[in-house]
């Protein structure tokens, strides 16, 4: 339903929070730039140096837009704030609570990195625009869109892009362009 609208829409939103992070990063002293997970030292060790970093990357891209993204927007703004409805019968409470656990279930990454502050700003912001998207889509998969593409624009400034990442980012567009 509405996906003439979701997927831009999520694009739109997950971009959006890229930039508007970059704002929120600037205010603090701890960083004037873009502080991400280094998802690729962690593909790395994982994989004992085994698979290339580029393939750990991709695969890490593959499944923020199958696994983590999906996962992640329908415990955290779907199924947590329902509950949370049920609970204390206020849908601006419920999505308090589902923001508010959404964050600190990324404390552990950001804390790892020693992430400024603002990172927590972002993830709060990230968080109200893929509620935003639900409400006037309709639909999750612009939250779903949003919060992938976030994730993939961090990973890509966080990992070094070659052939591979990018066949995969383009992959992901054409996809994404054909559902659409």
């Amino acid at each position: 339903r509405n996906m003439s609208v979701a997927i831009p829409y999520g694009i739109i939103g997950g971009l959006l929070t890229i930039f508007i992070g970059t704002f929120f990063l600037k205010l603090t002293p701890h960083t004037s730039s873009l502080i991400s997970p280094d998802f690729s030292a962690t593909a790395s060790i994982v994989t004992g140096s085994i698979i290339p970093v580029s393939f750990a990357v991709a695969f890490n891209i593959i499944g923020q837009w199958l696994i983590t993204a999906p996962a992640e927007e329908a415990g955290y703004r779907i199924v947590a704030p329902f509950a949370a409805l049920s609970a204390f019968g206020s849908e601006f409470v419920a999505f308090g609570i589902a923001t508010l656990l959404w964050v600190f279930t990324h404390v552990p990454t950001y804390v790892n990195q020693n992430a400024p502050i603002g990172m927590y700003f972002i993830l709060v912001f990230l968080a109200l625009v893929t509620i935003f998207l639900i409400k006037i889509t309709g639909t999750i998969m612009s939250a779903i869109v949003a919060h992938a593409t976030y994730n993939t624009v961090v990973i890509m400034m966080a990992a070094p892009a070659d052939g591979i990442t990018i066949f995969v980012i383009l992959t992901i567009f054409i996809t994404l362009l054909y559902i659409w």
